[in-house]
């Protein structure tokens, strides 16, 4: 019924990690969109379509959000298999639009939080995490952080996997475990593992403000035990 569903909406936990694409899509297409805004102007474009569907959300009576920031765009294989200075270095143009999207998306945090009554939030700072096992994997039990396990070229940086992506060779390592990255853009299984039963520990700085454990404790039991 709609008391349930009310209910249901209020006390369920929407998790939100997104922005990625906005930025790295364009950046590998050379795509016109971002040349023709500068970068704070595109970034807010990123922001202001994110907080309305936070708002959207809210006005159906979601109340508990964990929004996780960007990670470090310049870093990823595949921005550096794109890198035309063919440098072993993070491509500094797209970090800095990651930089402040994360900076940006704190502020409308908080501004929504000051706003509307009930909002409660958590604000993982992925870019940190990632970051310090891209530049040392070996620290956290990783062998690779800069190449990908599966892909081909620099890096394996082209987002070849699987040979159904217009490449059709594409190399795959022999133990996935050993790297942060599996593919172009996305860390591996294990990776995720990580962040997953971080967003629920206070460490390391992961999450920022209201920590996702303290937000799950915020009587998420309904009366009749069903667990949101």
């Amino acid at each position: 019924n709609l008391n349930f569903l009310q209910t249901f909406l209020s006390k369920a936990v929407y998790l939100i990690s997104i922005g990625s694409n906005d930025y790295f899509a364009p950046f590998t297409s050379n795509s016109s969109l971002c040349k023709s805004h500068s970068h704070r102007e595109y970034v807010g474009l990123v922001i202001g379509n994110l907080k309305k569907v936070i708002k959207g959300i809210y006005t159906k009576g979601g109340r508990k959000f964990g929004v996780a920031s960007v990670v470090s765009l310049g870093c990823l294989p595949g921005t550096r298999a794109y890198n035309s200075e063919n440098t072993d270095a993070c491509v500094e143009q797209i970090t800095e639009v990651a930089k402040l999207h994360n900076r940006q998306l704190a502020k409308a945090l908080l501004k929504l939080k000051r706003q509307r009554h009930g909002f409660k939030y958590s604000n993982p700072n992925l870019y940190n995490y990632i970051n310090e096992r891209i530049e040392h994997p070996s620290k956290f039990g990783f062998k690779e952080g800069k190449v990908a396990c599966c892909g081909s070229g620099q890096y394996r940086g082209i987002d070849s996997c699987g040979g159904k992506r217009g490449v059709t060779e594409y190399e795959l390592c022999d133990n996935v475990s050993e790297y942060v990255y599996f593919d172009s853009g996305h860390p591996t299984e294990r990776v995720y593992q990580r962040v997953s039963k971080l967003k629920f520990r206070q460490k390391c700085g992961l999450i920022s403000f209201f920590n996702q454990l303290r937000i799950l404790h915020t009587k998420l039991l309904f009366k009749n035990k069903f667990m949101v």
